[in-house]
């Protein structure tokens, strides 16, 4: 991924470094930020459909369940069925199942696959769920707006929504979806501006950004209905996400108006791009950084077999089908790295990332961009020297490409940088401003980062080559791997499937854990294709198409083997779990039946049938036998269930060993069955033989087991009865048939025994006797029936249950059920006896065993009758026990409401009114009380109703113990509740009598007063400190209290006293009310008491504490202002040390001061600290100011003081110790210039020279070195002198003086020294210089004379050899002058003359010898180099002559002309070259003579060999041209021809196919007309060259174009027959698929809308439409009939064309001959339903018109009746026609009630009215015919005009009365006579209509009119009188009270008096007397 950037790429973000632990943690936080929003809007959406919400989103989604729920809510309707497994391949198909529903809806996803979802990728999820919010939220919202603006970008058209709205808000200003949100305002101003009245904008303002965003939200929430999608402080931040932002935005644009102008688009448009790349956030670099790196991808589509780049729509199939990520291959991207490393356009966008702004570079701004791109440079190589070796494992190796890729990625967006820098250092050097070393500086820069930047580059792109070659491999392996395993498991399916299921459950499970193994290894498998999910692939320029195309061939094999595996491993799973459970369920039911055979088996074996001699042991036997044997019937269902499984497990499973093994089981337990049936038989025959014989010893033998059970019924055994019933039904084949009738199920198929003698009897009986004996049997079978149902009812537990409650009414209804059958049962019963008496008498002795089954019978019926009885005996006895207990339930009823009434009052009051109201409301009691003794005579009742039961069940079983038992209790109860009553009265008075006086009362409450008030005022704060006079008043008022404290004292006594009185009178819960009141007084009282005495000490203390802290603040305050003025007033005498160390002393004694005075200062704190801890808050304010301040003061105080000792102490050190450091380098200075000044040197070497120049330069950078310490010297020197006062200056400043001074005198002398030896070190240095170039040149000379010694070549080596000598003879003198000039100088002056002197001598005479023998050798190479010039020249022109005639003959060849076209040219060409070899041989025989050199022996062979393929050349043109490679061509384009023709082959019905295939062929047709004519010339020329002899091989020649000629033929045959077999098939496919297309159409379409109209519930709405639809789609049906057989032929066509590849037309057909068979049936269904439902709707209609017609002429005829008077005549017929016609309203009722509850709602829309309508005109009719009034007779009138009269004298009295009150008027009733009145009045209205004349009805009038006049003036005094009443209400009723409790009590005396024994006159007069007092 060396590519450069593209512009996209930089246009919506900043400039980002690197990619590190920041940009990591801001893209998890954007990601958590997006998950949360994320999840709030799925879960929205998921909750609108009823789903549960998702918790995580990343797990949640990963099965592909939560995903479709999501979809099928968005899209509206149920998708797919969903996988039920839970492994990864069932998450695969639902995921992929999803991304195909999104394509299907046009859902934008780029690079998600199911992989990706499945395995959790955050980021890809985040991205499926943002494209499904970008679809289904915004554009979805958007689409009519945007379609409207016509424009395609929703980003843009909501940005200019969004500032339209906000424009009127200066504070808004959205520039995008990010940070123009994070302050609130935003979401505020665009709520605000469509619903300006839910908040002021103002206050808003004044929020912060968090308190905004969370009031937007609630509104939105509250008013606009839009959920929480964000939280305040996701937002709240520099750059909020801005897909959620974007999300909730829109929102917002759903619910307000969304019109937006043509001006806010343009201004959205018009904004700087700038602002938006500032705002883009470090995830969107990231997330854009790595779009491009996939942005090679190409989607393999296995399905579309062939290679796609990546789409807005990508496909998606099932989990098999794979995506494969091609990228560049390292060479292209190599190339493609270069030629885009600085285009134009990332120069512009990097320009705007630069740290270099344009216009603006300089040398410190180029230094640092170059600094800042270094350390990037620097920090990007250990990057890639960081990343591990390349693994073996291909995940991993994946991992290291796409981490090597963001690496690409991130050298590609700093290249840039780099460019930008080194065209900077260019415009630098261009500029020409800097300095030569500035210059020289940049330059070397430059290079460094070129090499480096070069070197980085390619090192990383190796890297990227190294990782896609071994990624290749190991993706190659994977693939091999995953086809050997497919292989593998392919061959074990293969396996498996052949093995037949079964044929044990053994065998079962093995093969269930065989497939278990199965699927784990496919589940290990899923691992490699998953891998394989995302294949990278290396895509060369030569061959990308062929490897695209034969991956994507691989791939798709693989593919569909791999999902062919998968399905075959589903469905086997399915069937064999099927099986399984199948099998376990059979086995199971198999061994319940099995065990419970064994059992029965066991029991008849173990019953005795033989030598019983008790009667009662034979009946218990035989009652055994019949029970078992009616188990054994009611078990048969469980044969047939065992048969119904064996049949379903043999369908499931499909193998003849289970079949055979299953059917013999089967029969095994059929013959079992059978088995114990005739055991059954037997033993029963058995006992009842042994019955008679014990019964009736003579001839019993020949009687059948009958009269046994007749005998055993008559014991009163109910139980042998039943059994009797059974055995008796064997007689004949029809009651065997009626008694399997009468049972639920079918008794099972076993052998019967037939009676020999009743068979020939009946076969030679009279055909009269016969009918006779069919009678018997009828009427035998119809009675035994009625009795054996009536005992199943009367044998009912039920009657064994005696009831307190409920009912035994159903009960009751079925005996009398059987009661009423009985008559008729009995008439059957004497026909069937008759008709056995003659039979009898007729068959004689034949006809004993019928007259043995009608005894029997008889016997029977007694015993039934006496049952029926009892039980009816016992049903009214029951129904007597019911109605006792219902009148003991009113009686306990009423006893309980008494008992709750008293539980309901209130316990006795402590207070005397309260308590009076309670013995008011207690006088109820004698009311509960005489309502309870009106039970009495209910209770007497129970108890004779109890005696009565007694009674009657008096000699049986006593069952009354349970009524005794509730009778005691009732009575029991009703006295307790009696005397709880009046022990309630008498614990009132009581309590009322112990209550104390009404002084305590008052006492108490003024004492309450007293202490609440009190309270309340030590309830406010008082104890607290504050100012001292403050606190002074507060204690004299809590002495004040103190003081009104004791004198209350005496009130607290006395109500102890009053306490301690009730205490003793009272009842314990009264008296410990008080006592807990009184307790609770005193505990105020002295809580009271005790907190003023403790506010009165704390108030002393804490002002004693005040004052102490204000004395001691003032104190040390002043101390503090002296210590001050003492710490400012003088200066430090820096410079003089007497002065400081006096000063020093001083500050000293400060500050041990201090540190006495500190304990004294926290003390202070610590008291000021309580006190304000104790304080009021305004002052505990002012103390803490007056501790800060103090402290602040204290502490500034005390920092001084330290400063000053600190600074005299410093500064006394400092003057010593620079005065100490000018000394020493006094000293230092001194010594220098004695080792390095003073002393003399002599050179006599250059090592002697080198080492004082080095020894100098030490010296000199020493004292260099020094200078920075003198100057820091001085610097600390002037700094301390600053400081110090202007008398301590002069001494260091003279000496400071005098130091530097001699330092600077040191450095120049010393410099001067070093620069003389330095020049002569130069000057020796290039003289040594200047001899070793010269030296060089002799050097080179020298060594060009020795190489041109004996030199013979060419004469361009000759010519070169004496040019470079002259060049070298041409050096100039400069150097030689130099060296004399310099060596003089250094002669002189006495340095190294000698040395010198002996290198001048050596040079000289060494550069006399070489030049003589230069002059030499340049005259011998000017002879050479003539004769070498004319051999060469006659050697060029031969050779110019070959190779003129060379490409003459090549031409000649490559054109296919030969020497037989142009026999001249050839001649003449054929003569030059014997010409040349002529020429070669005299040059070779001269050089050979001459010994010529080497080099031209080898020009003459070069030559010679030329001349050798010249003449090759020329043999080739003399024969036939091109003919070999003409027939290797035709023979290629046959074979191509051959290699495509068994393409045609296959034979397909698709169009598709077969047009491509017909093209194909086509194609081939024109190729083989093309190489016709190619194909015949080769031929007719190969046979030429055969005959001629003109090739080597004459045979081979002739087979190669004898099998030319025979392809051609054969092909040609084979693309002509296909051609016209494939324009057949086209044509019939053509047809057949048009017509099956409509076909098809029509039967979906008329599908579709049978079942819209099929889905109503019942009938339709519009029934007369939906016939008329039904009956056309009918002949639509007939009209379609001959288009059906029309396909039918058609395909029998087109599958003899196919020629046996016609299954896919077969299925097609018979696909559309199942559709047309459900459609037509559906269609036919659905007629005949309509026709059934308009036949009901049609009768329904007809029976309403037949009613409602009866109701118009009753009608009429009551009208008439209204108006002419009663007619009784036509009354009488209309109420009998009402009666008629009530059957008719129950049929039509009836009718309606079945059509609405089946027939839907429509029907009952329909039905409903019109029935609803005619029942209530009916009830109508019927009421007014019902009430028709008849003529009133003469008594009515009369009874009326007396009852008139009463009235009116009744109201004439009360009249009179007038408005004086009475006892009544009082009363709540008083009107009670009012409906009375009406009724009368009423009565008079009906019988003015119903008088017989004028007359009558005038005066009943008269009296109507009198008594409601009457009537009304009496209520109007009512209403007067009432009005008084309740004015003088309270007054009356007083007065009934004390009159009624004045009765009560002289009642009370009266029985008093009655009660006590009669004593003498004296004291019966003393003791009324006593009472009265």
């Amino acid at each position: 991924m060396a590519e450069g950037a593209s512009p996209e790429d930089y246009c919506d973000e900043p400039a980002e470094d690197e990619f590190g632990e920041i940009i990591k943690c801001r893209s998890d936080e954007r990601e958590d930020v997006q998950k949360k929003t994320f999840t709030k809007w799925v879960n929205l959406q998921l909750t609108k459909t009823g789903k549960t919400p998702v918790e995580d989103l990343f797990s949640d989604l990963c099965n592909g369940r939560r995903l479709l729920e999501l979809l099928e809510g968005l899209t509206g309707h149920e998708l797919v069925r969903l996988e039920k497994g839970f492994t990864r391949v069932h998450s695969l198909n639902n995921v992929n199942r999803a991304l195909q529903i999104l394509q299907k809806n046009n859902v934008d996803l780029v690079n998600i696959g199911a992989g990706d979802i499945v395995d959790g990728n955050h980021k890809l999820i985040l991205g499926l769920i943002w494209s499904i919010i970008l679809h289904w939220q915004v554009k979805d919202v958007m689409k009519d707006v945007m379609a409207g603006l016509q424009q395609t970008n929703s980003e843009k058209i909501l940005l200019s929504w969004v500032r339209q709205n906000t424009r009127h808000y200066p504070q808004v200003n959205v520039v995008n979806f990010s940070s123009s949100w994070n302050d609130g305002l935003a979401f505020n101003a665009l709520i605000h501006s469509h619903r300006p009245e839910l908040f002021d904008w103002s206050s808003v303002d004044k929020k912060t950004s968090v308190e905004r965003l969370e009031h937007a939200f609630s509104k939105a929430e509250q008013h606009l209905g839009i959920e929480r999608l964000l939280d305040p402080e996701d937002v709240a931040v520099p750059h909020p996400d801005k897909k959620s932002v974007l999300m909730y935005v829109t929102s917002l644009f759903q619910v307000f108006p969304q019109s937006i102008s043509m001006e806010a688009i343009q201004e959205v448009e018009s904004l700087p791009p700038v602002s938006g790349v500032a705002r883009v956030t470090t995830e969107e670099h990231y997330q854009i950084q790595t779009q491009q790196r996939f942005s090679q991808q190409i989607t393999v589509s296995v399905a579309q077999g062939r290679v796609r780049s990546p789409s807005p729509q990508p496909r998606y199939k099932s989990y098999a089908y794979t995506q494969a990520a091609y990228v560049k291959s390292p060479e292209q991207k190599r190339r493609r790295f270069t030629d885009q490393f600085l285009t134009p356009s990332q120069e512009e966008l990097q320009r705007g990332l630069s740290p270099l702004p344009p216009g603006s570079i300089s040398l410190e701004s180029y230094q640092a961009s170059l600094e800042e791109v270094l350390t990037w440079l620097l920090s990007a190589e250990e990057c890639l020297q960081a990343q591990p070796p390349i693994s073996n494992n291909v995940e991993e190796v994946k991992e290291q490409f796409h981490t090597h890729e963001g690496y690409m990625v991130e050298l590609t967006t700093h290249q840039g940088s780099v460019g930008r820098v080194l065209r900077a250092g260019a415009a630098l050097l261009a500029e020409g401003n800097l300095s030569e070393e500035e210059e020289s500086e940049v330059r070397e820069q430059m290079n460094l980062l070129n090499s480096r930047w070069e070197h980085l580059r390619v090192t990383s792109m190796e890297r990227q080559s190294r990782l896609h070659e071994v990624l290749m491999d190991l993706q190659n392996l994977q693939l091999q791997q995953l086809t050997n395993w497919l292989d593998i498991t392919e061959a074990r399916i293969k396996r498996i499937g052949s093995q037949p299921l079964g044929p044990d459950l053994e065998d079962i499970k093995h093969q269930v854990e065989e497939h278990k193994l199965l699927q784990e290894d496919l589940e290990l498998e899923q691992v490699r294709v998953n891998s394989l999910t995302h294949m990278v692939v290396v895509v060369d320029e030569s061959s990308g198409d062929s490897a695209t195309a034969a991956l994507e061939s691989k791939l798709q094999v693989l593919g569909d083997r791999w999902a062919a595996i998968c399905r075959w491993t589903e469905e086997r799973w399915i069937l064999l779990q099927e099986v399984l459970l199948k099998w376990q369920h059979f086995t199971n039911e198999q061994c319940l039946f099995d065990s419970w055979l064994t059992q029965k088996e066991e029991l008849v074996r173990s019953i005795k049938t033989s030598n019983l001699k008790d009667p009662a042991e034979m009946a218990a036997c035989l009652r055994r036998l019949a029970t078992l044997k009616a188990e054994l019937e009611a078990k048969h269902p469980t044969m047939d269930k065992l048969c119904s499984m064996s049949q379903d497990l043999l369908f499931s499973v499909k193998n003849k060993d289970v079949a055979s093994k299953l059917e013999a089981r089967l029969d095994s337990f059929a013959q079992r069955w059978d088995r114990l049936n005739q055991s059954l038989d037997l033993s029963s025959s058995q006992l009842s033989s042994s019955i008679s014989t014990t019964k009736q010893p003579e001839g019993s033998q020949s009687i059948t087991t009958t009269i046994t059970k007749s005998s055993i019924s008559t014991t009163k055994q109910p139980e042998v009865s039943q059994s009797v019933t059974t055995t008796v039904t064997k007689v004949t084949r029809e009651k065997v048939s009626a008694l399997r009738h009468a049972r639920e199920s079918p008794p099972p198929q076993k052998k019967r025994q037939v009676v020999v003698d009743s068979e020939l009897r009946k076969r030679f009986m009279h055909p009269f006797l016969l009918s006779f004996l069919s009678r018997f049997d009828v009427d035998f079978t119809e009675v035994h029936s009625y009795m054996t149902r009536g005992e199943a009812i009367l044998q009912s537990p039920e009657f064994s249950v005696s009831r307190k409650e409920g009912s035994v009414q159903e009960l009751h209804d079925k005996v009398q059920a059987i009661d009423k059958e009985r008559p008729e049962k009995y008439r059957k019963l004497q026909e069937a006896t008759r008709t056995a008496q003659t039979l009898v008498e007729q068959e004689g002795s034949r006809a004993d065993d019928i007259a043995q089954a009608a005894d029997q019978l008889n016997q029977r019926w007694v015993g039934f009758c006496t049952l029926l009885a009892d039980r009816l005996t016992w049903l009214a006895y029951q129904t007597k026990v019911l109605a006792f207990y219902s009148l003991y339930e009113q009686c306990e009823q009423a006893v309980d409401n008494s008992e709750n009434w008293l539980k309901v009052q209130a316990p006795p009051a402590s207070e005397p009114e309260p308590l009076k109201v309670q013995l008011d409301r207690c006088r109820l009691c004698s009311e509960e009380i005489a309502r309870l003794s009106s039970l009495q005579p209910q209770v007497d009742l129970l108890e004779r109703r109890l005696n009565e039961l007694k009674e009657e069940k008096e000699g049986d079983e006593d069952p009354s113990a349970f009524l005794d038992t509730d009778i005691t209790a009732f009575k029991e109860h009703y006295h307790k509740v009696l005397e709880d009553l009046r022990a309630r009265e008498r614990q009132l008075q009581l309590v009322l009598e112990s209550l104390p006086p009404a002084q305590y009362k008052e006492t108490i409450s003024a004492l309450l007063a007293w202490i609440q008030q009190c309270e309340a005022k030590l309830s406010i704060p008082s104890t607290a400190v504050t100012e001292y006079p403050v606190m002074e008043q507060r204690l004299k008022d809590v002495q004040a209290l103190q003081v009104a404290l004791a004198e209350h004292q005496g009130e607290v006594d006395y109500l102890t006293t009053v306490v301690e009185q009730v205490f003793q009178k009272a009842p314990p819960d009264i008296s410990q009310k008080y006592r807990m009141e009184i307790d609770s007084i005193m505990a105020r009282w002295k809580r009271l008491g005790s907190t003023l005495t403790d506010n009165a000490q704390r108030i002393q203390e804490l002002m004693a504490k005040l004052m102490q802290f204000e004395n001691d603040v003032k104190t040390l305050k002043k101390w503090m202002a002296d210590v001050d003025v003492f710490l400012n007033e003088e200066w430090p005498a820096l410079g003089d040390s007497e002065a400081l160390e006096k000063q020093l002393e001083q500050c000293t004694a400060l500050v041990n001061d201090i540190h006495t005075i500190q304990p004294s200062v926290n003390g202070i704190n610590e008291v000021g600290l309580y006190l304000k801890k104790e304080a009021e808050p305004p002052f505990a304010i002012y103390i803490q100011k007056e501790l800060d301040e103090l402290n602040a003061q204290w502490e500034i105080i005390c920092k001084q003081a330290y400063a000053k000792k600190s600074a005299l102490k410093g500064g006394l050190d400092k003057t010593m110790a620079l005065r100490k450091e000018m000394q020493e380098m006094q000293e230092w200075i001194n010594q220098a210039e004695e080792d390095y000044l003073e002393r003399d040197f002599t050179y006599k070497t250059p090592e002697e020279l080198r080492k004082a120049v080095e020894e100098l330069k030490r010296a000199q950078e020493e004292v260099h070195s020094k200078e920075l310490k003198v100057k820091l010297l001085t610097d600390s020197v002037n700094s301390f002198i600053g400081k110090a006062p202007p008398t301590a200056h002069d001494a260091l400043r003279s000496e400071l003086d005098v130091l530097t001074a001699n330092y600077q005198r040191l450095c120049s002398r010393l410099d001067g020294k070093c620069k003389t030896l330095e020049e002569v070190w130069a000057c020796w240095c290039e003289l040594l210089s200047y001899l070793e170039q010269e030296n060089a040149f002799l050097d080179q000379l020298e060594q060009k004379l020795d190489e041109t010694d004996n030199l013979e070549g060419r004469p361009e080596e000759l010519q070169e050899a004496q040019e470079s000598l002259k060049v070298l003879l041409q050096h100039p003198e400069d150097n030689r002058n130099q060296i004399r000039e310099l060596a003089q100088t250094l002669m002189d002056g006495g340095v190294l003359d000698e040395l010198i002197q002996q290198k001048l001598d050596a040079f000289n005479t060494r550069w006399d010898e070489i030049m003589a023998r230069a002059a030499l050798r340049q005259k011998e190479l000017e002879k050479s180099l003539r004769q070498a010039q004319e051999n060469d020249k006659l050697l060029r022109d031969i050779q110019e002559s070959l190779a003129n005639t060379d490409r003459h003959l090549t031409s000649y060849l490559s054109d296919h002309i030969d020497a037989q076209q142009i026999p001249q040219e050839a001649q003449k060409i054929q003569t030059e070259l014997n010409g040349h070899e002529a020429t070669l041989a005299d040059l070779t025989k001269k050089n050979q003579d001459q010994d010529g050199s080497q080099k031209v022996v080898g020009q003459i062979d070069d030559t010679q060999k030329m001349l050798a393929d010249v003449w090759t050349k020329f043999r080739l043109f003399q024969k036939p041209a091109n003919f070999d490679a003409r027939l290797a061509e035709c023979e290629r384009v046959l074979q191509g021809v051959k290699g495509q023709v068994g393409l045609l082959d296959f034979r397909s019905v698709e169009q598709d196919v077969v047009q491509s295939q017909l093209e194909q062929c086509m194609k081939l047709y024109k190729v083989l007309s093309e190489v016709k004519g190619e194909v015949e010339t080769v031929i007719k020329t190969g046979r030429q060259i055969v005959q001629r002899q003109q090739t080597d091989q004459p045979k081979e020649m002739d087979d190669r174009v004898t099998a030319l000629k025979l392809l051609y033929n054969q092909l040609g045959a084979q693309v002509t027959e296909s051609k016209l077999e494939l324009e057949k098939s086209l044509k019939l496919s053509r047809k057949l698929r048009k017509e099956l297309n409509g076909l098809t159409e029509w039967l979906a379409a008329t599908d579709a809308e049978l079942t819209r109209r099929s889905a109503v519930d019942g009938i339709p709405s519009d029934l007369e439409a939906e016939v008329a639809w039904a009956q056309s789609i009918h002949g639509e049906i007939e009209k379609h009939q001959p288009q059906l057989q029309a396909v039918v032929d058609l395909a029998e066509a087109l599958k003899a064309v196919l020629r046996g590849n016609g299954s896919l037309v077969d299925d097609k057909v018979s696909l559309l001959h199942c559709n047309w068979i459900a459609v037509t049936s559906r269609a036919e269904e659905w007629l005949n339903l309509l026709l059934d439902y308009q036949q009901q709707m049609q009768k329904l209609d007809e029976q309403i018109k037949e009613v409602n017609g009866w109701i118009d002429g009753a009608e009429i005829k009551m009208d008439e009746i209204d108006s002419q008077g009663p007619n009784n005549a036509v009354l009488k017929v209309l109420q009998a026609e009402v009666e008629l016609n009530k059957g008719k309203m129950e049929e039509v009722r009836a009718l309606a009630h079945e059509l609405m509850s089946t027939r839907g709602e429509n029907c009952q829309a329909q039905v409903g009215p019109k029935v609803e309508q005619l029942n209530l005109r009916f009830d109508i009719i019927s009421q007014r015919i019902a009430s028709g009034q008849t003529a009133a007779s003469a008594w009515e009138l009369e009874q009326y005009h007396s009852d008139v009269q009463v009235w009116l004298e009744l109201l004439e009295e009360e009249a009179k009365q007038g408005e004086n009150l009475k006892e009544e008027d009082f009363q709540e009733d008083k009107n009670c006579e009012e409906g009375a009145v009406k009724e009368l009045l009423l009565k008079g209205e009906n019988l003015q209509k119903r008088a017989p004349d004028r007359d009558k009805r005038e005066q009943i009038r008269l009296k109507h009119n009198q008594l409601n006049s009457k009537y009304n003036t009496v209520k109007d005094l009512r209403i007067m009188r009432n009005r008084k009443a309740l004015a003088i209400a309270p007054q009356w009723y007083q007065y009934r009270r004390k009159s009624h409790d004045l009765l009560a009590w002289l009642n009370d005396i009266q029985r008093s008096v009655e009660q006590l024994p009669d004593p003498p006159e004296g004291e019966r007069v003393k003791m009324i007397t006593m009472t009265f007092r």
